[in-house]
């Protein structure tokens, strides 16, 4: 949202600003507010008893969701984003607003591990795939950005441990918790031969 906003505000104090992109980018912040607003609740409901907020999801389809909402910045870091989506529809159910944050969040990581990289392609892949043993969703989001020491994916889903200087350190803990109250599972693996893949497995099924 603090990109945005200070995307949005260099465009209205430019000598010829393009009011029709800057509304674009507003509209984005208010949608992210919306989102955050729904995450936020769903965090809450997370702790309480039931499976509130809880519908049937296409996966793909909360794929391609996320992808749009970030699509600026994508474009800003001249990053190229390849989907592999399973065909047909993948169920499961859970909340909306909680999953889409946690594929958010893989991305914009992806995103950022990839800023500093200039001798190579900023390539972003995305998969959907079913485990056929289980028939488990498995989403996997893939960078070739700078990748994870030893120590660093071990402890990246550690609380307040972070490798970015200006990083809390609490959202891949969100992220896990998130899924793992959905009963799934991320974790952190190498790209080969460079770069991160964040692995989410759900089950899937009715409600």
């Amino acid at each position: 949202m603090i990109i945005n906003a200070e995307t949005g505000l260099s465009m209205l104090k430019s000598t010829t600003p393009d009011l029709n992109e800057a509304c674009s980018v507003f509209d984005d912040i208010l949608n992210d507010g919306r989102r955050m607003n729904e995450i936020v609740g769903g965090i809450r409901s997370m702790f309480k008893k039931g499976a509130h907020g809880q519908i049937l999801l296409d996966v793909n389809e909360l794929v391609r969701e996320t992808l749009t909402m970030i699509d600026l910045d994508l474009r800003t870091y001249g990053i190229s984003v390849k989907t592999d989506l399973r065909d047909g529809v993948l169920h499961l159910s859970g909340d909306r607003g909680q999953l889409q944050q946690v594929f958010l969040n893989l991305i914009s990581n992806a995103i950022e591990a990839m800023t500093s990289v200039t001798d190579r392609a900023r390539n972003l892949r995305v998969r959907t795939n079913v485990v056929q043993e289980s028939s488990d969703v498995v989403v996997t989001v893939e960078d070739s950005g700078t990748g994870l020491e030893g120590e660093d994916k071990d402890r990246i889903f550690e609380p307040f441990f972070t490798t970015k200087s200006t990083g809390t350190g609490v959202g891949l803990t969100i992220c896990r918790v998130i899924i793992e109250s959905h009963g799934g599972s991320l974790k952190a693996l190498a790209n080969k031969p460079y770069g991160t893949i964040f692995e989410v497995t759900l089950p899937s099924g009715d409600l």
